[in-house]
């Protein structure tokens, strides 16, 4: 133990990094992870100190008869536990890469993200790395300015939200997400992967509405257009076919229900959402083929459970 002095540098070994699976006898590899207020090129910054009392090659030993570091356990060489392979100089250098994925798994801990994350992320670079089509001067756009690129990209931006004022009962205003229902419904009905024939209800008319009575599916109660009352609404709403008038009878199905993402429900939000009932039920089941109509906030925010607004303006509401 009289050569450890000689061997090792106390100073280092107080600050040795533990994210560093092994300690590098003759370089010491000072990694830190900056914060967001730092510039961003520290990230990539590389500090390099020598210790003290090591040669190039790490293997002089003692020669002014002090103890000899043979068979001590801290002898990097002689120890069985240290594996050759372990001790690369490189492996133990503060790399751009190794920074980068400390960072990275910094972040995550800070959102408390899934761990797998991390995992997720350096699986996609590393594919994207290795593809032929790897830009090496493209910078990745902030969320929004991608959002708004594919919108524009693709045409959809129709499909965005609109923040709209809305009049309560009691003369308040909220503000609720509403979306444009023509859109939504032209969405459904121009997707090319939802519109088939094994999509559609059976023994149902898709452009009159009109119903095959002859079809053994439309002889008992089952799909919408199978009720007593979808002739006479169709029939209501929509105009005889003839010269001018071609009208499609496109009827909704229109579902809400509460949810909340925190302990006590503050955080709570009722999406509605809608389907076609030309749809057949199989086709119902799948969330693919609803769309939002707007996102209401927590309007009960605020009053206690003795609240006593009458039950009718619960429902306006």
């Amino acid at each position: 133990m009289a050569s450890c002095s000689v061997k090792y540098n106390h100073h280092e070994l107080l600050h040795h990094n533990p994210l560093k699976s092994s300690y590098d006898a003759r370089m010491s590899t000072n990694i830190s992870v900056p914060s967001n207020n730092e510039d961003t090129t520290k990230l990539f910054e590389v500090e390099m100190k020598e210790i003290e009392g090591n040669d190039i090659a790490g293997t002089q030993h003692s020669t002014d008869g002090s103890d000899s570091d043979d068979g001590s356990p801290y002898d990097l060489h002689n120890n069985d536990d240290f594996h050759n392979d372990m001790y690369n100089p490189q492996a133990q250098l503060s790399t751009a890469v190794s920074k980068v994925q400390i960072k990275l798994n910094n972040l995550i801990n800070n959102h408390k993200a899934s761990l797998k994350l991390h995992d997720d992320i350096v699986v996609l670079f590393n594919d994207y790395i290795a593809s032929p089509n790897f830009d090496l001067n493209a910078k990745l756009k902030t969320r929004k300015s991608f959002i708004k690129s594919m919108e524009s990209s693709y045409g959809v931006t129709h499909l965005r939200p609109m923040n709209t004022e809305v009049l309560l009962h009691d003369q308040s205003r909220v503000t609720v997400p509403v979306f444009d229902v023509k859109s939504m419904i032209l969405d459904l009905l121009t997707d090319h992967n939802l519109m088939i024939n094994a999509n559609i209800a059976e023994g149902y008319d898709l452009f009159s509405g009109d119903v095959d009575l002859n079809n053994p599916s439309n002889q008992k109660y089952s799909e919408v257009h199978t009720g007593d009352e979808w002739l006479p609404a169709r029939d209501r709403y929509c105009s005889s076919p003839d010269d001018i008038h071609n009208d499609m009878p496109v009827a909704l199905i229109i579902f809400g229900d509460k949810s909340h993402t925190d302990l006590h429900g503050a955080l709570a939000l009722t999406p509605i959402i809608f389907t076609l009932t030309l749809f057949n039920r199989m086709s119902r089941n799948n969330p693919k083929f609803w769309r939002p109509l707007a996102y209401l906030p927590n309007l009960s925010y605020g009053k206690n459970k003795a609240d006593k607004t009458p039950t009718k303006d619960k429902i306006q509401n």
